[in-house]
């Protein structure tokens, strides 16, 4: 893989999606085959599955699961023109974007993504939003160049090509890389688009789009931060026959928003439903549905049947509403499972304990700086999440959820 830079320090501050809920699937569902698409085609950022539908490579070999990316980004735009009456200011931001492969299928590789955004005037990311989604293999939505044209790659040498795609030297963090420079201009040269790929391995190591119009000028880039397999004692491990029987699951989550006397808090609660479909031994497909009630016994909501929303449910997620029981009867209280170099949060085990004669075993997903912790408690004899707890000071919020059915 790419050689990266001595890792720096572990950064502050992660927020969190709802505790216990797998991953959405975002605009892509597994059931689906996704859209192959070559790594060339212009304006795709990685997380958009080009639609062009082209011979579809393998991915390459070192996308497994338990692979995790990460890529650092940052826009920024300039004003040359603006309205007095309606005036504009500039804006930027920066953050981080993480890809863990949690399956690689014969339709596609599935990914959790993790976005961070770093808010203004701090040097911390949080976390803005999670989703699994499927990506076709041949280039895992620009994130590496399809073998096919990462060994035959199409060199353009006319002084006036557009697009323009090159091979030669790349410098990253003090290291250097043979890589594939792709270029293009669009709109009479409006927009920019810049990708560069280490030839080696096909993997992105930096890409941006830049906007230059009467209005003012924006750019958009990222580039490659990191890259590791993630060594979560549950990775690889499978789905239980007993588990996969299963009809449904019922979980209560109650959200709780914490207020300054005399003012009471707000407790909003709902039961998920996880209705379970196909599965395999590291994957089972589940529609989830919330209906809402303020608080529990309270009378129901009026409001209309909820759409059921594709999920999944994978072995290979950092954490999720399921762990092999051989695994947990394996882990100890205090042991480190797990803490990532780029964002800072890390992965422990809180308690092991029994409530009549029931082991249980609490796992926490704690956020550096304490920016928010989460306790996730699983039945170690059927391997399901039972209860969970997740605080996150910076918004006065704690989210509870508890398993009240299983069918």
């Amino acid at each position: 893989m790419p050689r990266r830079r001595t890792t720096r320090k572990p950064l502050l501050a992660l927020l969190a999606a709802m505790l216990l809920a797998p991953t959405a699937l975002g605009d892509n569902d597994p059931r689906q085959p996704a859209a192959p698409g070559g790594w060339n085609q212009p304006g795709q950022a990685p997380g958009n599955t080009p639609p062009q539908a082209q011979p579809q490579d393998a991915a390459p070999d070192w996308v497994v699961p338990g692979v995790r990316i990460t890529l650092y980004g940052e826009t920024g735009t300039t004003l040359k023109e603006n309205d007095p009456e309606n005036p504009r200011i500039p804006v930027g931001g920066s953050g981080y974007q993480q890809f863990d492969v949690v399956a690689v299928t014969p339709e596609g590789v599935l990914m959790e993504v993790r976005y961070y955004q770093i808010p203004i005037g701090q040097t911390h990311p949080q976390l803005t939003d999670v989703q699994l989604k499927l990506f076709d293999a041949a280039s895992g939505g620009q994130l590496w160049v399809p073998e096919s044209e990462r060994t035959n790659v199409p060199v353009t040498t006319a002084p006036d090509a557009n697009p323009r795609i090159e091979l030669g030297p790349y410098e990253l963090e003090g290291d250097t890389y043979d890589a594939i420079h792709f270029l293009k201009t669009e709109r009479n040269g409006e927009v920019t688009v810049r990708r560069v790929y280490d030839q080696r391995t096909g993997l992105l190591l930096y890409q941006s789009e830049t906007l230059d119009d009467a209005e003012g000028k924006a750019i958009v880039w990222s580039r490659f931060d990191g890259y590791r397999v993630a060594q979560l004692p549950w990775q690889g491990s499978t789905l239980t026959d007993r588990v996969r029987a299963l009809d449904r699951l019922v979980y209560e989550s109650v959200v709780i928003k914490h207020a300054q006397p005399p003012l009471p808090e707000q407790r909003v609660g709902s039961d998920i439903t996880f209705e379970i479909g196909q599965t395999t031994e590291h994957l089972m497909q589940v529609a989830v549905t919330a209906r809402r009630h303020v608080p529990r016994g309270a009378p129901p909501t009026t409001d209309p049947d909820p759409t059921p929303v594709p999920q999944m449910i994978s072995t290979h997620q950092r954490l999720g509403l399921y762990i092999a029981p051989e695994v947990l009867s394996q882990l100890e209280s205090g042991q480190r499972l797990d803490e990532d170099p780029a964002i800072g949060y890390r992965i422990v085990v809180t308690d092991v304990y029994q409530v009549e004669g029931v082991t249980l075993v609490e796992i926490t997903e704690q956020g550096p700086g304490n920016s928010y912790t989460a306790n996730t408690t699983y039945d170690a004899s059927v391997g399901l999440a039972v209860a969970g707890r997740k605080t996150i000071p910076a918004l006065d919020i704690t989210i509870e959820s508890t398993l009240i059915r299983v069918e």
